[in-house]
């Protein structure tokens, strides 16, 4: 876990994901996907269940080659991240 104090004083959290985050990354997601008209979904396109997100979290966090964070600002998700190294074979 990583903590930044913002200028206003208020904390930036990033951390790994865990399962009690799937609701809010799903809620997130969604917000993200209503800004605009040029991403490949709408709001309503985006069909993930808190059950698929959960199991998401904990089978990329099981693996040794990716990870799934948050960044947390006043105790709601503002950013969540997947990443998955590419191994080269």
């Amino acid at each position: 876990m990583k903590i930044c104090e913002l200028k206003d004083g208020k904390e930036l959290v990033i951390r790994k994901a865990t399962r009690e985050d799937a609701c809010n990354i799903i809620d997130y997601t969604k917000t993200v996907f209503g800004e605009t008209t040029y991403l490949t979904r709408t709001p309503e396109e985006f069909l993930v269940s808190v059950e698929e997100e959960e199991q998401l979290i904990e089978e990329t966090n099981k693996k040794n080659n990716c990870i799934f964070l948050v960044a947390e600002w006043d105790h709601k998700v503002i950013i969540s991240m997947r990443y998955k190294e590419k191994v080269r074979g």
